[in-house]
C-alpha cells in the first residue's frame, strides 16, 4: 500500500470502553446492605443466629472479596465486639482484646500473625466464655505453623463456615451433606 491509501484507514477499537463516573456513595457494611441469598444463605444464618452458635469461636475463610468482613461487621455490631487486624495480634495485648466478651479478628494469614498470640486468645476466650469471629482467606488446618505442639496450650475446637467466590458472587461451600460448618480440631 502507499503512503496516501495508508492514511484513509479507520482506527478499529477493540471493544465497548465503560465510563467511569465519580459519584458518591458511603461504603455500608450494615446487614440491610448485604446482599443475601442461596449462595451466602449458611454463612449469614450462621452470623444470624448468635449467641446460640454451634462453638463460641468460628471462623469465615473464602477469598477476597467473598463477603467475610461484611458478615464480621453484621455480627460485631449485634455483639458489640471489638475488631482487629490478625497482623496486629500480640500476646500482651489479648486480655484487654476480650474486654467486652466478643471479638473479631480479620484477615488471618499464615505466617502474618503471632501463632502464640492466636492460641493465648483462643484459649482465653474459652475460659472467659467469649466470643470470637475470626476471618481468613484459608482454613486454619492449611496454616504451616511454626509453634510446636508441646509448646500449645489445649487444643481448642472452631467452627467453620468456608465462604466462597463462584462466578463473582458469594457463595458457602458445605463443609459437609448436612451444613455448612464444621469442627476444626
Amino acid at each position: 500500500m502507499d503512503a496516501a491509501h495508508e492514511r484513509r484507514r479507520i482506527p478499529v477499537r477493540a471493544g465497548p470502553r465503560q465510563l467511569a463516573l465519580a459519584l458518591n456513595h458511603e461504603e455500608s457494611f450494615a446487614r440491610e446492605d448485604f446482599l443475601s441469598g442461596p449462595s451466602n444463605a449458611a454463612a449469614l444464618a450462621l452470623i444470624e443466629c448468635w449467641p446460640q452458635w454451634p462453638n463460641r469461636a468460628m471462623i469465615l475463610t473464602g477469598p477476597e472479596g467473598s463477603g467475610k468482613s461484611h458478615l464480621a461487621a453484621v455480627w460485631a455490631n449485634a455483639a458489640g465486639a471489638r475488631r482487629v487486624a490478625g497482623r496486629a495480634l500480640e500476646q500482651a495485648t489479648v486480655p484487654a482484646m476480650l474486654a467486652t466478651g466478643a471479638l473479631v479478628i480479620e484477615d488471618l494469614a499464615a505466617g502474618a500473625f503471632d501463632e502464640r498470640a492466636l492460641f493465648h486468645l483462643l484459649n482465653l476466650a474459652h475460659e472467659d466464655e467469649a466470643f470470637l469471629l475470626l476471618t481468613a482467606r484459608t482454613v486454619p488446618t492449611a496454616w504451616k505453623m511454626n509453634t510446636p505442639v508441646e509448646n500449645m496450650a489445649r487444643p481448642t475446637t472452631m467452627t467453620t463456615s468456608e465462604c466462597t467466590m463462584v462466578s463473582s458472587s458469594p457463595t458457602v461451600e458445605k463443609q459437609n451433606a448436612s451444613a455448612a460448618v464444621r469442627r476444626i480440631p
